[in-house]
């Protein structure tokens, strides 16, 4: 009876998974000590379930370790006061013109001399003030002319006179070609050079009543980028505008306006 019941107490205890002083016993033990051995590595898996994992894991690694390419978008103004335009009776210089953009930059190469960016702009305000429209005052007149045989004959002249009447001209813009360079430094404010060209379409001809709507326009821009905090920017400087209709007229006057600008930008 007492053998019996040893018996069972081994078997109870062997399948609840804690041996006593039994050979498998030690043999576990051994096999533990050998996996917290120094130096040895547990078998890895092999077959194609393991290289796909090393491949994602490799491919998640790669994507995490790309830079991010840097971004920015901003708003600038620019602007100039009796600017001089050349019209049909001469050069006038109580014409101003402002320029409201928002524009939005990439940069496509970085040296250790700065960085290569390129730049597109929506202009949705651009204003002429002053600009020549003029009004038809002809009118027709009776005058007394006395022939080489001395007989008086009445003559009637037809005198045109134009007088110029200056408007404001409103206008929005599309200037998607754009490059520009930013120097590396220094730091505490970068300098910056840039062109762009595009299109401006405006409420009335412009700048003369004989030119089209619908005008060309090019930007040349140097200006100082000065950090305000990690992300965001002042910029100050001067700006070259070129407006014309590239001769799609029956004018093409063209305009000239040195320009002082200022903006504000936001890197992403």
């Amino acid at each position: 009876m007492a053998t019996i019941t040893t018996t069972v107490a081994v078997t109870t205890m062997k399948a609840q998974g804690r041996p006593q002083n039994s050979p498998n016993s030690a043999d576990s033990t051994a096999g533990r000590q050998d996996k917290e051995e120094p130096g040895r590595t547990a078998p890895q898996n092999s077959g194609p379930a393991a290289i796909n994992e090393s491949q994602r894991s490799q491919t998640i690694h790669s994507q995490k370790g790309q830079p991010k390419i840097p971004r920015s978008l901003g708003v600038w103004h620019a602007g100039a006061r009796n600017a001089p335009l050349r019209t049909r009776y001469g050069m006038i210089r109580e014409r101003s013109l402002y320029i409201t953009g928002i524009r939005w930059t990439r940069a496509i190469k970085t040296t250790r001399h700065g960085t290569w960016s390129y730049t597109h702009d929506i202009l949705p305000s651009v204003v002429a003030t002053k600009t020549p429209f003029y009004r038809d005052t002809s009118f027709r007149r009776t005058v007394n002319v006395v022939d080489k045989n001395g007989v008086r004959h009445q003559v009637e002249q037809r005198i045109d006179s134009l007088i110029p009447t200056p408007k404001t001209v409103y206008g929005v813009g599309w200037v998607p070609l754009g490059v520009r360079f930013t120097t590396s430094r220094p730091r505490w404010a970068q300098a910056s050079f840039g062109i762009s060209g595009g299109g401006l379409y405006f409420n009335k001809p412009m700048p003369d009543p004989m030119e089209t709507r619908f005008n060309f326009t090019l930007d040349a821009v140097a200006i100082a980028t000065i950090p305000i905090t990690k992300k965001h920017r002042l910029n100050l400087g001067y700006q070259f505008n070129h407006i014309s209709n590239a001769n799609s007229g029956r004018s093409n006057p063209g305009v000239n306006t040195q320009m002082w600008h200022f903006g504000w930008s936001y890197a992403r």
